[in-house]
Formats: C-alpha cells, structure tokens, sequence
C-alpha cells in the first residue's frame, strides 16, 4: 500500500540478450521496508555506531555530493579514508579491524560545507 507521500512508483525490469525478444517473468513480491526516522530526516545513517571494526554509512538518497568519508581516532589521527567524485554508493562499508578499541570520530565531507557531518563511534 502506497502512502499519501508516495502515490506512485515504478518497477523496471531489463534483460539484454544476444537479440532475443523474450522474457518471461514469474512470481514477483513486492514488499516494504521501514526505513529508520533518522535516517529520513539526517539522509544518512552510521550504524552499528557500538561494533567490533566494521560498520557502514547508509544514505537515504544517493550521493552525489559526497566527497570522502574519513574516520579519526580519539586523538585526531586519520585512521581511514576514501574519496568519491560523484560516483559514491549508498551504502559506504568501513573497516577498522586493525585499528584498537577506542572511540573514533566518522567525518562525511560533501561538496556543501553546510552539510558536512561528524559522528562518534565506538570501536569494542
């Protein structure tokens, strides 16, 4: 069921062949997903923010604007980065399984200073 907000969509299906004309599709479920309210009003999420060296940073929409994500230490040493030029995924895995337990500092860094976003996290 649709919501007031979203009152239509659109499913696509493409297949390329070796000049085939057809396709036959069976059996599709389409489902819903509840996505988290913070992620809706930040356009991003950090999670799990308590892990054991890796976590992801989730976007709601995709990121065009992103410039890097870089992950500091307590101390302010730069333990990771990656850069984007508008070609990041939604979906960022960031692996810290060689750095200590401790807290670090997530920095996301966008085209638009304003934008630009710091979370904590902790590293068991």
């Amino acid at each position: 069921m649709l919501s007031s907000t979203e009152k239509q969509f659109q499913v696509v299906f493409r297949f390329s062949a070796n000049y085939e004309n057809n396709i036959f599709i069976d059996d599709i479920n389409l489902y819903t997903k509840v996505l988290p309210q913070s992620l809706k009003e930040r356009g991003l999420l950090i999670l799990p923010t308590i892990n054991k060296g890796q976590f992801s940073v989730w976007h709601y929409q995709q990121p065009t604007t992103l410039q890097a994500v870089s992950v500091f230490n307590e101390v302010g040493q730069l333990v990771w980065r990656k850069q984007f030029r508008s070609n990041a995924e939604k979906i960022i895995a960031v692996n810290l399984q060689g750095q200590a337990p401790g807290i670090y500092f997530v920095r996301m860094t966008y085209d638009d200073a304003s934008r630009n976003f710091t979370q904590r996290i902790i590293r068991q």
